[in-house]
């Protein structure tokens, strides 16, 4: 089990005038708050209202950052911790690397050797038994999402993993494996059953020679038939079931199949019925997360809604998108809003986000309602010198 460390705990909102000093005097991060490395270089979201973030990412790097290690914000190295206050662990050090890539960061942050150190340092929490990650697990997550985290991050530095995936064997061996596999997930809370996902986010990313390649063929078939015609998602969260109607946790389940069938190009079930139920669900703050919960900061559930309505929006026909489009553009101003208002408002975003999975999901988020502005309309939806960008659906890190 991992421990605490005896630095200070950001989980304590500090006033960031505090904060900055601290940061700029600490010997882990000397120099860091001020230097601009690349001047000249305006990394994604300068001239928009993200700038902000970009003033404060250094402090998100620090905050995030296993203090028994030195933090060299130009020659990241890995060790970074899901929680402020632990020891590095593996969905932090995962987390860290999907952030900074798509915000445009990772290439001007990491050396070769950085990148390589970085590997290596993921590459320790597989298990070279069965392949898939284990370690570096103090928050016991799934494997399978694990797995995927671990696997992303290796491909988006240029590294496979160290050790095949043994795990892929019996799983993937012939259709009926399949079929099993998918009728063993947690059918009555979607969004926790379909984290099994992530094996097949693994298997997509670092292809295997001992798995048949219909393999992909024989998913997708199983997912189509577990979807419900009536929404387009599939079987409802507990909650879900207790109300009779989808919540935001029906979305971030059902992202973790769109996703498959977006890379075999397959079409979603039901498109339509799709936008009308992401719609449905986005709350009045304008965020999907605030829907049947307390947080209201942009995260996992916004994500998952936008890159529904970005996948939904290209299957629509005619008379559809007609009818729809004018609908979907208000909620992306709506959400605009909401992004703008916690990522750019630097007490909010210290407050807002004490887990890198939350923080980054609403990185991926801001990417993914960008993403479909242009979709829909041709143009940014802000100034963009490089938009961030989306991981889904080539990078399944949901």
């Amino acid at each position: 089990m991992e421990a605490r460390t005896g630095r200070f705990s950001c989980r304590l909102l500090c006033p960031m005038v505090g904060l900055l000093l601290f940061v700029s005097a600490s010997p882990l991060v000397a120099g860091m708050a001020l230097e601009d490395r690349g001047a000249g270089q305006a990394p994604p979201g300068r001239g928009t209202p993200f700038s902000r973030f970009f003033d404060h990412l250094n402090i998100l790097l620090w905050r995030f950052y296993d203090s028994n290690h030195v933090l060299e914000p130009w020659d990241l190295k890995g060790h970074f911790t899901s929680e402020p206050g632990y020891t590095y662990d593996l969905p932090g050090t995962t987390d860290m690397v999907v952030l900074l890539w798509s915000v445009g960061e990772l290439d001007g942050r990491t050396t070769p050797h950085g990148r390589e150190a970085w590997a290596r340092l993921i590459r320790s929490f597989q298990d070279p038994k069965t392949g898939l990650f284990t370690r570096g697990n103090r928050r016991r997550l799934p494997e399978a999402e694990l797995t995927a985290r671990a696997s992303v991050a290796l491909k988006l530095l240029g590294k496979t993993p160290r050790y095949p995936f043994r795990w892929a064997r019996g799983r993937f061996a012939d259709q009926a494996a399949v079929t099993a596999w998918v009728e063993g997930f947690d059918w009555s809370d979607v969004a926790s059953g379909s984290r099994e996902m992530g094996l097949a986010a693994a298997l997509t990313l670092f292809p295997q020679p001992t798995v048949p390649t219909a393999w992909h063929v024989w998913l997708s078939e199983a997912l189509v038939r577990r979807c419900d015609p009536s929404s387009g998602l599939w079987r409802p969260s507990l909650v879900g079931k207790v109300l009779g109607v989808p919540t935001p946790a029906d979305l971030v389940g059902a992202s973790r199949f769109w996703w498959f069938l977006e890379t075999r190009g397959e079409p979603l079930p039901e498109p339509a019925r799709v936008v009308e139920q992401v719609l449905s669900l986005q709350g009045a703050n304008g965020t999907w997360s605030s829907r049947w919960s307390m947080e209201s900061a942009p995260g996992v559930a916004d994500a998952a809604a936008l890159n529904g309505l970005r996948h939904a929006i290209h299957q629509l026909d005619r008379d559809q998108r007609a009818r729809l489009e004018t609908r979907i553009l208000a909620a992306v101003d709506r959400f605009a809003k909401a992004s703008v208002a916690y990522l750019a408002d630097p007490e909010r975003l210290m407050h807002a986000y004490t887990d890198t999975h939350d923080l980054t999901s609403a990185v991926l988020a801001v990417a993914e309602m960008e993403a479909l502005h242009f979709d829909l309309t041709g143009r940014h939806k802000f100034p963009w010198s490089r938009p961030w960008r989306p991981a889904l659906p080539y990078l399944s890190w949901m």
